[in-house]
């Protein structure tokens, strides 16, 4: 594994052991992640939201 692909794991590890909720949508607003935190906070599992319009 080289240093970018180290990294990118890195922080792919911070967001979901993250207590706060941490989305990312498209441009066109469909959320594309969905942490444990946001479970957490929300109630929703990522599967329930990831793909949909948010508001």
């Amino acid at each position: 594994m080289n240093e970018k692909d180290e990294n990118i794991q890195w922080l792919a590890n911070v967001v979901e052991s993250s207590d706060d909720a941490i989305i990312s949508k498209s441009l066109d607003g469909i959320i594309t992640t969905w942490n444990k935190g946001a479970e957490l906070i929300y109630g929703y599992s990522a599967e329930e939201v990831i793909g949909r319009l948010s508001s």
